[in-house]
């Protein structure tokens, strides 16, 4: 992966009396939706990171339920904590959508469980960005 994609952040300091809509992932590769939508003054993160459309996008906690996407375009603009890592996909070598296809295999799954490293191994393992690009 680390040859084709590259790590994206783009943060945003979350400020009082804005609104950000925040993304979820769902499991079993069928991507990412709009959750919720919250203002700055009824959260406690201080920063958010926007996603851009086409970013191939995965959940660190959940990566073993093939919990991966590409950003459609209507969320484009949306918001993630820093447990979604976001990757641009180098289209001369890729296209996202195959990326996506390829993480979104059971036998994939099973070595990111084996990866994940953490405190409880249903609900805190994380896969690291690290092991994603090796």
């Amino acid at each position: 992966m680390g040859d084709v994609v590259q790590q994206i952040r783009r943060p945003v300091l979350v400020r009082p009396n804005h609104e950000y809509p925040l993304l979820g992932m769902r499991w079993y590769g069928l991507g990412p939706f709009r959750r919720e939508t919250v203002t700055g003054d009824a959260t406690k993160a201080g920063t958010y990171f926007r996603v851009a459309a086409g970013d191939l996008i995965y959940n660190r906690l959940f990566a073993w339920k093939g919990s991966f996407g590409v950003i459609p375009s209507d969320l484009d603009g949306s918001f993630v904590s820093g447990e979604f890592p976001l990757f641009i996909v180098d289209r001369d070598k890729a296209v996202p959508e195959f990326l996506n296809l390829v993480m979104c295999q059971p036998p994939v799954w099973g070595q990111v469980w084996r990866e994940s490293t953490g405190s409880t191994a249903t609900s805190r393992n994380r896969w690291k960005e690290d092991r994603f690009l090796a």
